[in-house]
């Protein structure tokens, strides 16, 4: 086999590059997430779902002002299962925050970014919030704003599932979103006026342990439903440390989405939640996928992340073979073990180049496998873009790498030199192929959450 990175293959394309555009902080997306949507219980009732304790791996229970989420999870070593909850409340007089306090959170984070991230204090305005938020610009959204503000500087939150990732392990802990706002020389009309918000002291050192990632607010704020944007930071943040992410329906659906006990079968979840998950394959942001599985409920979602990382070492057989398969070229194991992956998967990037540029192809499988077997020499844009597209995701396997903990780096060193030892190359002049081999076996993980 060669010793040269080969291109993995991807059923899409971003339409978009994520920049430097704000970040999200890891522990929090978890917090705020689990708030349920804009419907509330009236006073005095408590839904509950399950509807019996110890029917599934979470528990969620709310009312006007209370949510308590217990489940049942990973810790950071594989077979290392924990009770995890967490509680957030507020006064009667505040009551929960409803699902546009992502929002809020997400612009408030954005705006600490682009002040340097030196301070717990933000310096706006209420129409500069607004504006970033992409609400409609009128007294109504300017109310839920600072009704929203003044949630979290009320909402109390506790949890035991904070992550420390320099002492690589879980932290309990109890704070406010914020500590406090104020307008200065306020008057209604006036929606310039300085806002000055200050993060709570606790949620700030939360920030300062390092568990951030970026967040593209941009399209974050582009999605025009709720429901997809809360999707998409929540995916967000598990699709960038694991190229596949699998969650029961229903678990998906109450826990990290807060619907509730209407929602008692996965059809009812998949037929609610489709058009919003096309849309985040649309914009090329991941796939998705129904199967049966042992969970909860017998059915999950596998989400797959696409990216314009289409280069990397040693990708998984199965998505060559599906790739073949998909594009109607017969016996495509045979055709992979006739020929070297990379000749393959150049020959997809190829047969997809000339689709997108229009070019007729009357066979579609025989003329790919026809291009496998005289191996085509590829146009020179698309040369470059694999070899871009190369670089970039050996980056991003190491950011997967360096976001592992301990144990975890060693489970995947693991796995690499049972490879090496496979193929009788475990020696210490072999750098390259070994980077190589931890790149697939990042590639290959799933994370179940």
């Amino acid at each position: 086999m060669s010793d040269t990175q080969l291109p993995l293959f991807s059923t899409g394309q971003t339409g978009h590059e994520q920049g430097i555009a704000g970040l999200d902080d890891m522990n929090i997306v978890e917090v705020v997430l689990g708030l349920p949507g804009s419907r509330r219980p009236p006073t005095g009732e408590t839904i509950s779902v399950p509807w019996e304790r110890g029917d599934r791996s979470y528990y969620v229970e709310y009312n006007s002002t209370r949510l308590r989420i217990e489940w049942e999870g990973r810790g950071r070593t594989r077979g290392d299962l924990k009770d995890f909850y967490i509680e957030v409340e507020t006064p009667e007089s505040k009551g929960l925050p409803n699902n546009l306090a992502e929002d809020v959170f997400v612009a408030l984070l954005k705006k600490t970014v682009d002040e340097g991230f030196s301070e717990p204090v933000i310096k706006t305005s209420r129409y500069a919030l607004i504006k970033l938020m992409k609400w409609h610009v009128n007294g109504d959204y300017y109310d839920r704003l600072t009704t929203i503000l003044s949630q979290f500087v009320h909402m109390t939150v506790s949890t035991n599932a904070l992550w420390d990732p320099n002492h690589q392990k879980y932290f309990e802990g109890e704070f406010n979103i914020l500590d406090s706002w104020k307008v200065e020389e306020s008057t209604d009309s006036d929606p310039d006026s300085p806002l000055i918000i200050r993060w709570g002291a606790e949620v700030y050192d939360i920030f300062s342990r390092n568990y951030m990632k970026q967040l593209d607010t941009e399209l974050y704020y582009s999605l025009s439903n709720s429901t997809t944007k809360r999707i998409y930071r929540w995916l967000d943040k598990h699709l960038g440390l694991y190229p596949v992410v699998e969650i029961d329906v229903l678990r998906f659906a109450h826990k990290v989405l807060g619907y509730g006990v209407s929602y008692r079968y996965p059809s009812k979840v998949t037929d609610k939640l489709s058009s919003k998950l096309n849309t985040l394959s649309e914009i090329g942001f991941c796939e998705w996928d129904i199967q049966t599985s042992d969970s909860d409920s017998g059915k999950k979602f596998v989400f797959t992340r696409l990216t314009n990382y289409t280069g990397v070492a040693l990708p998984r057989r199965d998505q060559i073979v599906d790739a073949l398969d998909d594009r109607g070229v017969d016996h495509p194991e045979q055709i992979i073990d006739q020929y070297n992956w990379e000749r393959c998967l150049r020959q997809i990037s190829y047969f997809d180049w000339r689709k997108k540029h229009g070019k007729e192809i009357d066979d579609p499988g025989a003329w790919l496998a026809n291009a496998i077997r005289k191996n085509h020499d590829l146009p020179k844009s698309l040369k470059k873009q694999i070899e871009i597209s190369k670089k970039a995701t050996a980056q991003w396997c190491e950011t997967m790498y360096e976001a592992l903990s301990e144990k975890e780096k060693e489970e995947v060193d693991s796995e690499v030199d049972e490879l090496l030892e496979l193929q009788e190359l475990n020696s210490p002049q072999s750098p390259k192929r070994r980077k190589q081999l931890r790149n697939h076996v990042l590639l290959s993980r799933k994370r179940k959450v």
